[in-house]
């Protein structure tokens, strides 16, 4: 009665862990006793990046460590000892686009190992390589945008961050390059942020700004963000940057002036104003105006007493002062 229920402990187990993303197999046998402590064996896989898997497992008050084994090289020695999950197993214990299958085992005061009687498996992701194509997206010319496409595997919770840089000639984005590093990311002018492999560039579109305008011609870079916040290898040239010309007729929307909080204190009260577009050539010349209502003027209109560019701008005024936004 004990085999068959610990049989069916170890399917329950099983069909549990596989309900955890990134886990693609599982398999449960005994082996001699290993299951016959509370130790329960490998709980969860993650796979976190190309170079990182993390293993879980629930801790019980016998075990006095824990042993991580990775069964795909060598089933005798642990690649890890640990006393509290979850365990980030790194580079060189990780590689890129590798399947892998773990068990661990708990270790009680007496040297006796339990749990290795259920394992997980997973494949690590592969490393983003940075290629891109672009294509133009629009109907005519005043709307047509960047589309930029990528391959990688879908549901891997990966970000992939999009960079821009006007060029100087055609062809120079070959030997564009960031500034940063895969630990702590990259510095530029970041566009926009996404989990898809594609992205329509421009006012409205998924990576929505107003940067772009026509006639001029723009570098793209796409770099990864892995789930363990480490980012894919920028490297120069001429398939890891896209270049597309803007085409002349192209234009921006109108600017939309937007009240963002009107808060007050005891001497003054603070009126930020944002131009959704604030970057767009048609933006340059709009003001926007905090006005102090005069009760005694026929039309109400007021007086302006601050007069800034927009932006995202504050303005401070008196608590009796009524506000108005005009372009």
């Amino acid at each position: 009665m004990w085999f068959l229920k610990t049989r069916e402990k170890l399917h329950a187990l099983c069909i549990l862990a596989l309900l955890t993303p990134y886990i693609t197999s599982c398999s449960g046998s005994l082996e001699g006793g290993s299951l016959t402590g509370s130790f329960t064996g490998i709980d969860s896989l993650k796979v976190l990046g190309p170079e990182t898997i993390e293993v879980a497992w629930q801790t019980r008050s016998s075990c006095t460590q824990y042993r991580i084994f990775d069964l795909t090289k060598d089933t005798q020695s642990p690649i890890e000892i640990a006393t509290l999950p979850p365990v980030k197993l790194k580079a060189p214990k990780i590689k890129d686009a590798t399947h892998y299958t773990f068990s661990v085992g708990c270790a009680d005061g007496t040297g006796t190992v339990s749990g290795l009687g259920i394992n997980l498996s997973t494949t690590s992701l592969p490393k983003f390589t940075g290629e891109l194509t672009v294509a133009a997206d629009g109907v005519t010319d005043a709307d047509r945008v960047p589309l930029l496409s990528w391959k990688y595997p879908s549901n891997t919770m990966t970000t992939f961050q999009i960079y821009y840089k006007e060029a100087v000639f055609p062809g120079d984005q070959a030997s564009w390059r960031l500034n940063g590093s895969t630990t702590n990311g990259y510095t530029g002018s970041l566009l926009c942020q996404t989990m898809a492999n594609q992205v329509r560039v421009g006012p409205g579109r998924e990576c929505d700004t107003s940067a772009l305008l026509g006639g001029h011609t723009y570098n793209f870079k796409v770099v990864a963000k892995y789930p363990d916040s480490t980012y894919s290898l920028d490297v120069a040239g001429p398939t890891t940057a896209a270049q597309f010309t803007m085409p002349a007729a192209f234009t921006n929307p109108p600017c939309t002036l937007t009240t963002l909080g009107l808060g007050s204190s005891k001497d003054n009260a603070r009126l930020i104003l944002r131009c959704k577009y604030s970057s767009a050539s048609t933006c340059q010349n709009i003001k926007a105006q905090a006005f102090q209502v005069d009760p005694s003027s026929p039309n109400n209109t007021g007086t302006a007493i601050s007069e800034v560019l927009i932006g995202e701008t504050s303005v401070s005024i008196r608590p009796s002062v009524s506000t108005g936004v005009t372009d």
